[in-house]
């Protein structure tokens, strides 16, 4: 390999790296022998003069080298796993994941934190007392063998140069490119093991991709790359103006998402979504013969309990407390984190509702302490946002919005304040908007 200043100019230049050089020089780093200076020189070179398709096939061959990966010996289940590129309300992991495992597919996903203004499941997971999510391999191959179902999260053994890489990226505005942001989440999703993988790809007003074209590039990138691995993908791009469900906030969420898995909550935005995810993978894992068939099953394990079952198993197995989440099934969440301060937002005019626009209520949502404005902040389970009506929904002047949950009332302040302008009332039924705009395959 030539010397790093030497393979820093070639990309500052525009040319194509061998992807032996692109090996050589993840592997120098890992090692300590290229320091984060250089390395971040190197990003902002991938950032303006881009990858090729080869190029990030190799990157996230490096990336994956970096560590080891599950194996799955002697499990006899399809292997699959989703994954979203964030949104605001997003709970369908919780959902979606133990319906697969209910349906005998093995879903050993590794999931993430809150990023920006968007949330993570790993924080949702670990709103329940108790609930362990650093799990070794081992841990995660033994939890996918006896369950079909695990939650970790990304650990020094997986993939450890895209989280030192990643570090750096978040600091330094290299995050939104495709080459980059391709390899990051790829590589952590062939660590899996997994034989296929649905992409949810947002675009929107509450997504990291805000249009079509964005999104479906990213799309595209993803399904592409991920093929060049064995993997069988597909994407779906997908509306993410509005929040998804009632909730936002880890406890709240979570929450939501076990009503759901109990019967008890029939939100058409989430079971929309959550179905069409499942169905998809189904077909690309070839478990089903049709759509129709998948969402048959889906509906089932939800309607005998066995997908609620196949949660309570896996997160009691993860150490959570057996007590907060039967209360969880009975809607009594507040009895294990309540918040100290709360505050119902009314609608100033009469109409039809249009919209909750997403990025507002994904920051008004840190702001009330439910994610991080730096690194090192605590997370309160408790704080988020609870909506009481639904778009399209006719409202009328002094009908609760929704409320606001957090630790102080000056917490309640800066929220209500960044929420001003964040609600959309007009004076015709808006028609109603598909959540799936387009699957890329």
């Amino acid at each position: 390999m030539h010397s790093p200043y030497e393979f820093i100019a070639h990309k500052q230049s525009g040319k194509e790296h061998p992807p032996k050089e692109i090996q050589t020089f993840i592997e120098r780093f890992i090692n300590h022998r290229i320091p984060d200076y250089q390395m971040t020189a190197w990003l902002m070179a991938v950032y303006f003069q881009g990858m090729t398709f080869s190029e990030t096939e190799a990157l996230t061959s490096a990336f994956i080298n970096s560590g080891r990966q599950l194996t799955h010996n002697g499990l006899k289940l399809p292997i699959g796993d989703k994954h979203s590129t964030g949104g605001v309300g997003d709970k369908i992991t919780l959902i979606l994941a133990p319906i697969l495992a209910a349906c005998g597919i093995a879903v050993p996903t590794i999931t993430g934190r809150g990023l920006g203004f968007t949330g993570g499941t790993l924080d949702k997971l670990e709103s329940l007392p108790g609930m362990r999510v650093n799990l070794s391999l081992e841990e995660i191959e033994a939890t996918t063998a006896e369950f079909g179902l695990a939650f970790g999260a990304q650990t020094n053994e997986i993939v450890p140069a895209d989280q030192r890489i990643y570090a750096l990226r978040d600091v330094t505005a290299t995050v939104r490119s495709l080459p980059l942001i391709t390899s990051s989440i790829l590589s952590k999703k062939v660590a899996e093991g997994i034989q296929a993988i649905v992409f949810d790809v947002k675009c929107g007003h509450g997504a990291f991709m805000s249009s079509y074209n964005e999104a479906h590039e990213l799309a595209k990138w993803l399904v592409h790359v991920g093929q060049l691995f064995g993997l069988n993908t597909s994407a779906l791009i997908t509306k993410m103006d509005t929040p998804l469900g009632r909730t936002v906030g880890n406890w709240l969420e979570l929450e939501e998402s076990v009503q759901i898995l109990a019967g008890n909550q029939d939100l058409r935005d989430i079971l929309d979504l959550t179905f069409a995810l499942g169905a998809t993978l189904m077909k690309q894992l070839q478990f089903v013969e049709s759509r129709a068939e998948a969402y048959t099953r889906m509906k089932d394990v939800i309607r005998n309990g066995l997908a609620l079952e196949k949660l309570e198993a896996v997160m009691m197995h993860q150490s959570g407390d057996l007590n907060s989440f039967k209360l969880l099934t009975r809607g009594k969440g507040d009895e294990v984190h309540r918040a100290r301060a709360s505050r119902t937002v009314e609608a100033t005019i009469s109409g039809y509702l249009n919209n909750f626009w997403a990025r507002d209520f994904g920051f008004a949502a840190i702001l009330l302490g439910a994610g991080r404005q730096r690194s090192d902040d605590i997370i309160n389970p408790a704080a988020g946002i609870r909506f009481h009506c639904d778009v399209e929904d006719q409202i009328n002047a002094g009908d609760p919005l929704f409320t606001l949950y957090a630790d102080t009332n000056s917490q309640l302040d800066d929220a209500e304040e960044r929420l001003k302008k964040s609600v959309e009332i007009v004076e015709e039924k808006p028609e109603r908007v598909n959540l799936i705009i387009d699957e890329v395959s």
